[in-house]
């Protein structure tokens, strides 16, 4: 019987925004898969002495308000049986913890997948959709073990967590995720419902810069991270969006790609049965607070400045397992065309601004007066290029005659009670967009 004990570096990557990803070292030796048995079953080993079990029921963070939606594109993925039983297991193992660490890591209960030798390459697939469906597991490390026999694969994960540190966490998760909702109206549309998940989460989370990540640990890549600790990068943003979405009814997944010739996160949204691109991160303005130029992009509008990871079923073993000359290719489950954009941001809040005539000026003045009353900070223009140049609206309204000007004091004359500065205004300019963003003060 051969019995190979193998460690390797799970290709999960730590997506991080403006700066590289820094992985574990990983020597991978590959072994040759043998054929399936087909009387086999797969079975998790029933000797637990040494582990403690987290209860399951700690991660129902279900709402009274919507109907959670199961993420299953991930399981979708998988080829053969063998695959799906192993992540079937791995369902159950991952809330059995060893009470000793090393080091700070913990060991998941091992899964045994009988009948089978899943190669390398298949494990990463494996483990990749199941996190790619369970944002709510936040404590699998990003290492694990597998060693094969003639008649099975046995994998272990790991946990950066204790069984006690995990409900400990997972309780703060809760609460803070009942707070997080306290204010969401129970009749709210798809959109509004992925708006308030956007703004909430940015509102409350700070990206984690590369000064602070170096003494963060692995939470800020979770969605314990973004929700909990306040504190994430991409990935961590990602999953938090993901986690959320899914309890008040919204599928969504993360993309794998590169923005800003770095790793990056994000994700892929279903709203009213179309896929959009969301990219909190990149939203996140910091003490500005939110932006809404990533919020429901168009593949076309998310390629401008990044690129998208390959999907798992183009690449070759050694593209996915790295090399010892070449590193592992970071690749998708879940790729979906983003091509509708009547879901935008812009498309449901922006005014179309076609020309300077008396019609879109008293446009402009009344969206002006309808943010007052409601004290927002600002009002997003669209220039409709069929109309007029971007730059040239530009000038219109903040140069020459001045025409902001003239629409807020026709704002003004439409406002009890509230008045619109007319001393400056402040701009943020998302040309590839067509949007101006026009920021004001208030006065009595």
């Amino acid at each position: 019987m051969k019995n190979r004990l193998i460690a390797l570096l799970l290709c999960l990557v730590l997506a991080v925004t403006f700066t590289g990803c820094i992985p574990r070292d990983n020597t991978i030796t590959t072994t040759e898969s043998e054929a399936l048995s087909t009387q086999a079953e797969p079975t998790i080993p029933s000797a637990t002495d040494g582990y403690d079990k987290v209860d399951p029921n700690v991660l129902d963070f279900s709402l009274d308000l919507y109907t959670a939606v199961e993420l299953d594109r991930g399981f979708d993925a998988l080829q053969t049986d063998a695959q799906r039983q192993c992540y079937r297991l791995m369902e159950d193992s991952v809330f059995y913890i060893s009470q000793e660490s090393e080091e700070g890591v913990y060991n998941i209960l091992p899964v045994s997948v009988a009948g089978v030798n899943l190669t390398q390459s298949e494990l990463h697939l494996i483990i990749s959709a199941f996190t790619f469906d369970h944002p709510e597991v936040f404590w699998i490390d990003n290492a694990f073990t597998y060693y094969d026999t003639s008649g099975a694969t046995h994998l272990m994960l790991a946990s950066n967590m204790s069984a006690q540190q995990v409900t400990a966490s997972a309780k703060e998760m809760h609460a803070e995720l009942r707070e997080v909702f306290s204010g969401m109206p129970g009749n709210l549309s798809e959109f509004d419902r992925e708006l308030y998940i956007h703004d909430k989460l940015i509102e409350r989370c700070e990206y984690a810069d590369e000064a602070t990540r170096a003494d963060s640990g692995a939470d800020i890549y979770t969605s314990l991270g973004s929700i909990v600790n306040s504190l994430a990068v991409c990935e961590g943003y990602t999953r938090g969006v993901q986690l959320m979405l899914s309890l008040v009814g919204i599928e969504s997944y993360y993309v794998y790609g590169r923005g800003n010739n770095e790793l990056h996160m994000w994700n892929s949204v279903r709203i009213s049965d179309n896929w959009y691109y969301l990219d909190a991160t990149w939203d996140d303005n910091g003490q500005k607070g939110a932006s809404y130029n990533n919020f429901n992009i168009t593949t076309e509008q998310a390629l401008k400045d990044r690129t998208i990871a390959p999907l798992y079923s183009t690449l070759t073993a050694e593209e996915i397992c790295g090399t010892s000359s070449t590193p592992a290719v970071n690749f998708n489950l879940f790729v979906p065309d983003c091509n509708a954009d009547n879901m935008s941001f812009y498309a449901h809040n922006a005014v179309t601004v076609t020309g300077f005539d008396e019609e879109n000026l008293n446009t402009i003045a009344q969206a002006i007066a309808d943010a007052a009353v409601k004290d927002e900070e600002a009002v997003h223009l669209y220039i409709d290029p069929y109309y007029m140049e971007y730059q040239t609206a530009k000038d219109y309204l903040l140069s020459g005659d001045y025409l902001i000007f003239d629409c807020i004091s026709r704002a003004n004359s439409l406002l009890d009670g509230v008045t619109v500065s007319d001393e400056s205004v402040a701009t943020e300019e998302s040309e590839d967009l067509y949007i101006l963003t026009i920021f004001f003060e208030y006065g009595n």
